[in-house]
């Protein structure tokens, strides 16, 4: 038999089987890949770039902070994940330029009507504490700029007037922002709660639905502002520096607690779930509302944070820092500049 013809037999047997096997689509590159998903997460954060460039410059960045998401979460051997959100096509820097502005004093000098708890002994704590199950925080929100401190001092104006026997209202930080005539004003460019906490003690608040927020500070609307006001803060209190994890503990039993905090790292910027036990500095850059306590499985100690960066960052918007750590101003700095307001 000719090697011809060995040849046709050879090819038709290749034809049968070719005829009854699967169809298989060729895998898409890494690239195509990447392009996909980035198109989807542009959809779902409502994302539009004016230029192809910029959306060129903004893909590689999504794929450099996608990759090291992935590299981070398949190591398997941390406390805490990492997840994609609204931060993914924007560097670290650019994260930390755009959505913090918390701004201490230089010098931070503690309330003189702060008064150590000695009634009550950390043995005696509950093990663990959440002022959400309690019904007295209110949805988390989304900053609009570097007005992070406006966020945490209006959260806390909301839980504490809740404590104190009135309704739970979501109030207006954007009335803050358009009306606030008091010496040291802050806004996009940041600034630190007890501004709001005089802000209120002056003219109390309206509701967010009477004085909605916007993207940036508008023209102060008096007619708004004139509307429905049952917020009230007397006074407020700034706790110690370097203020104890007991009786940090104390105080947030009786009441959520803002905080400054660093969030430099990245791991935050990108944080989902779990215990943060990253490495972070305590350069204050951010406020955050310590709404609760408590102890993971493996008995590592945290810290319940509401943060505004809307409910689709972190662990529907929160997130929780380790407790317990053994430094004296706690992990990313957090035991340094507590503060809450007096009803």
């Amino acid at each position: 038999m000719s090697s011809f013809y060995h040849l046709l037999i050879f090819s038709a047997i290749i034809l049968l089987l070719s005829w009854g096997a699967p169809q298989v689509e060729p895998r898409p590159t890494l690239r195509a890949s990447m392009a996909d998903r980035y198109k989807l997460w542009m959809a779902e954060h409502n994302k539009f770039y004016h230029t192809e460039t910029e959306q060129e410059t903004r893909f590689r960045i999504f794929q450099e902070n996608v990759n090291y998401i992935v590299s981070f979460n398949a190591a398997g051997n941390r406390s805490y994940t990492l997840g994609v959100n609204q931060f993914t096509d924007l560097t670290n820097e650019e994260r930390l330029a755009r959505f913090t502005g918390y701004q201490p004093p230089r010098v931070w000098n503690a309330s003189t009507n702060f008064i150590y708890d000695e009634s009550v002994s950390l043995a005696e704590l509950p093990p663990s504490w959440d002022w959400r199950e309690k019904g007295a925080v209110t949805r988390v929100k989304s900053q609009t700029c570097g007005n992070c401190w406006l966020f945490a001092g209006v959260a806390e104006v909301e839980s504490v007037n809740f404590i104190a026997g009135k309704k739970l209202e979501i109030l207006s930080e954007q009335e803050i922002m358009d009306c606030d005539d008091l010496p040291g004003k802050g806004g996009c460019n940041g600034g630190w709660v007890q501004e709001v906490y005089e802000y209120v003690k002056h003219y109390s608040l309206t509701t967010e639905a009477n004085y909605p927020n916007k993207p940036e500070a508008q023209t102060c609307n008096r007619t708004k502002k004139a509307g429905k006001r049952d917020a009230l803060v007397k006074d407020f209190v700034n706790m110690p520096s370097y203020i104890s994890d007991e009786e940090l503990m104390k105080a947030v039993v009786q009441r959520p607690v803002v905080v400054g905090i660093d969030v430099s790292s990245p791991d935050i910027g990108a944080y989902k779930s779990g215990v943060f036990t990253g490495k972070c500095d305590f350069k204050l850059n951010h406020a955050m509302v310590i709404v609760g306590y408590g102890e993971s499985d493996d008995g590592m100690k945290y810290w319940i944070m509401r943060n505004s960066w809307s409910a689709g960052w972190g662990d529907g918007g929160y997130i929780k820092i380790q407790r317990g750590t053994g430094r004296k101003e706690g992990l990313c700095g957090i035991n340094l500049t507590p503060s809450y307001p007096v009803v």
